[in-house]
């Protein structure tokens, strides 16, 4: 509401009460859908103007600091290809999406292994590959590491 409200006397200005109106529509449609919190209008959004015509669109996710879907109307595209149509459309960049399903962990590795110069290194390697069959990552170190976060830590001696 609060952009409509900066926007009308420009467009009254440049002799754009249309596009203002079908903007305003859209807007309006938006917020009797319940979208009027989720949609932000922001007129820095500018994609190539010899592609894109008539409105142009960014989608956003919380937690991914890129757009992850992109795209606008670009009929004038289509005429310049022979066709009288219009034309909508997006792009979605799945892998940006695909940073969503990454699970945050409050650990670097399942298991930390300490071992000692004195320790059997068939016993270490054993130790290891057991932990690693069971699903758990595995560090094996000397000594622990002052930035190593872990769920559990082995010492495993002689």
């Amino acid at each position: 509401k609060s952009v409509l409200a900066r926007l009308k006397p420009m467009c009254d200005k440049i002799d754009a009460a249309e596009q203002y109106t079908e903007l305003s529509s859209l807007c309006r449609m938006l917020s009797d859908e319940g979208m009027e919190n989720r949609i932000r209008i922001d007129f820095s959004v500018v994609n190539d103007m010899n592609y894109y015509n008539g409105i142009v669109f960014k989608g956003f996710i919380r937690g991914i600091p890129d757009g992850v879907l992109s795209g606008g109307e670009y009929s004038s595209l289509m005429e310049r290809m022979g066709k009288h149509s219009g034309a909508v459309g997006f792009a979605l960049y799945l892998d940006f999406v695909e940073e969503l399903t990454a699970v945050a962990r409050d650990y670097d590795v399942d298991v930390l292994l300490l071992y000692s110069s004195d320790s059997d290194p068939v016993s270490l390697l054993k130790m290891k590959n057991k932990l690693i069959s069971e699903g758990k990552s595995v560090s094996l170190q000397k000594a622990v590491p002052s930035k190593l976060r872990y769920r559990e830590l082995i010492k495993l001696d002689k």
